[in-house]
């Protein structure tokens, strides 16, 4: 089962820190995309971690993963 989110800071941190995959998007509600990740039971630890603000991130790896997440979102570009 796949793990879904419409938070992009959220998207980012598990791209910038699992081996989770982007696997897809879904831009059909106009006001939120959202984004599907594989290996749902790492995304959920990720999850707990990012909420009770415990999670350590290194910024360019957060920085370049929104940004491609933003192109996604914004721009309509494809995985």
């Amino acid at each position: 089962m796949n793990f879904s989110t419409h938070d992009i800071r959220l998207a980012a941190t598990i791209l910038s820190t699992t081996p989770a995959q982007l696997v897809g998007f879904d831009r059909s509600d106009p006001k939120r995309i959202y984004f599907y990740f594989s290996q749902d039971d790492v995304a959920e630890e990720i999850v707990e971690s990012f909420n009770n603000r415990e999670i350590r991130v290194d910024p360019l790896r957060y920085g370049m993963a929104k940004a491609y997440l933003s192109r996604l979102a914004y721009e309509g570009f494809v995985l």
